[in-house]
């Protein structure tokens, strides 16, 4: 019975007004992530009008745009493994608002590189303004 159900979501499709809806965006959102080819829409032969199946907008949904994949050529810009945070990342890392890193970055005690609008901050820089900012925490360790 749960094929039944799975295979129902593979083929039931809805309009980009209902996806906008299911998903809490704008219907340009929705047209964004086409262009995008986040997924695919298909084209109603009666109607003509795009429709898109919940499968595809179930998986839209579950790995839409966010920062921690952002690429660029191909690779990650922020990459963890190679010690690359976004100022979200880092903040919740050291435990601090990102508001107090964007203020670090114009106060200049962070000095992150630049990849476009996005700020791509070192750990080992993150480490260094941590222990300026959060000595107390730098005790219990």
């Amino acid at each position: 019975m749960g094929d039944k159900k799975e295979q129902s979501r593979k083929t039931e499709v809805v309009s980009i007004s209902e996806a906008a809806l299911i998903n809490g965006v704008s219907r340009q959102a929705i047209y964004g992530a086409i262009d995008k080819k986040r997924f695919k829409a298909i084209k109603d032969p009666k109607s003509g009008r795009l429709r898109i199946t919940l499968a595809d907008l179930e998986e839209y949904r579950r790995t839409k745009y966010s920062r921690n994949f952002s690429k660029k050529d191909g690779k990650l810009i922020f990459d963890k493994e190679k010690g690359l945070y976004s100022v979200a990342q880092a903040a919740e890392l050291i435990g601090v608002d990102p508001w107090d890193i964007y203020y670090s970055i114009r106060k200049g005690e962070l000095n992150p590189s630049r990849n476009g609008a996005a700020y791509i901050l070192h750990i080992d820089d993150i480490k260094v303004y941590q222990k300026a900012h959060r000595p107390s925490e730098d005790k219990e360790s």
